[in-house]
């Protein structure tokens, strides 16, 4: 289950408008406002000891309604609230697990624990590209399904107060993964119609 823990990281996506004069407030700010997102993709590459093992690009509708591709598989997935479907080659889909009626409160509740017990958080900025953008750094704990400590690092455009990119190192049970993912608002996209 380390990938739900790593696509439950990955995907908080925007920041308050209002800025904090504490550092550490402004980071729970960005982590709580990627519940109530409309629709985004992202790119995402994980890899361990640098060394890349898996490219994946997910498609968000909401936090309930998303469609995950793996490159070095070909699995799909894709889930339309409650219930997950898997499939080989994106057309045809087999229900393959429905989700308790409260994973999203259940989820919304270990999201909440972990941004109150962040840690070492750090707000800077970085020239990328001649764009100098907000630069969030902090360490966060996941509990659940397994224990995961993760350092964090979020690049944010100044204008949008979108991220723009998000570096984990993430520590499961002694082995270190790291996650790279990129965040797109602009796509355009339909789910999959199991």
């Amino acid at each position: 289950m380390f990938r739900t823990v790593v696509m439950a990281l990955a995907t908080l996506p925007l920041l308050s408008a209002q800025a904090s004069a504490d550092c550490k407030e402004d980071i729970q700010a960005m982590l709580a406002s990627g519940w109530d997102q409309g629709s985004y993709s992202i790119a995402t590459e994980l890899s361990m000891g640098g060394n890349p093992f898996q490219h994946t690009v997910q498609y968000y509708r909401d936090y309930s309604h998303f469609y995950q591709k793996v490159r070095e598989t070909g699995v799909h997935w894709l889930v339309l609230g409650n219930q997950e479907y898997t499939s080989n080659d994106g057309k045809s889909w087999k229900p393959s697990h429905t989700r308790a009626d409260d994973w999203i409160e259940t989820a919304q509740a270990e999201a909440a624990r972990v941004r109150d017990e962040i840690k070492d958080t750090e707000c800077t900025t970085e020239d990328i590209d001649g764009v100098v953008q907000k630069k969030f750094i902090h360490v966060q704990e996941f509990k659940k399904p397994m224990k995961v400590v993760s350092t964090v690092t979020t690049w944010v455009d100044p204008d949008s107060n979108r991220p723009v990119r998000r570096h984990m190192l993430n520590n499961a049970n002694g082995q270190e993964i790291e996650v790279d993912t990129i965040f797109d608002f602009e796509t355009e996209f339909q789910l999959p119609e199991p």
